[in-house]
């Protein structure tokens, strides 16, 4: 990820919002982005810390312990996805609010996903012919 693409991407998360709360959780939901299903078991890390989630079926994470005051780097990372980073600022008395999170997928996954729609397509079709071919000989046989 270049230089310009972490910037765009700091500023399209710049609905990161500070909320005055007593707890001192992070959460979130991580979702593909072209089709905004959530994304489950995603690595959620904060680096330099200890403190690394996953993803559960919902796409949701939730850190329930303390993320040390100041600035940290929060990486996304799934395979089939690119990995995905952004700043977070921990302060006293404020939870760590993220609407979503979006991940794209890699040109890899990308071909895989077509050329199994592919083979779903083809799959589908002879099941088509073949269901008309068993319609064809049922009607055959009711009019003998």
């Amino acid at each position: 990820m270049n230089k310009l693409q972490f910037s765009c991407l700091l500023a399209f998360l710049g609905f990161i919002t500070l909320a005055n709360s007593q707890n001192y959780n992070f959460e979130s939901l991580v979702i593909e982005k072209d089709s905004e299903v959530p994304v489950d078991n995603a690595l959620v890390t904060v680096e330099n810390t200890d403190l690394i989630v996953k993803t559960n079926a919902d796409g949701n994470f939730k850190f329930t312990r303390s993320i040390p005051y100041g600035e940290h780097v929060v990486t996304i990372s799934k395979e089939g996805f690119e990995t995905t980073y952004f700043l977070i600022k921990s302060e006293e008395n404020k939870q760590i609010l993220i609407d979503k999170v979006e991940l794209e997928i890699t040109k890899e996954e990308a071909k895989r996903r077509n050329k199994k729609a592919k083979e779903d397509y083809k799959i589908a079709k002879e099941l088509e012919k073949e269901r008309k071919a068993k319609e064809r000989l049922l009607a055959k046989q009711e009019k003998n």
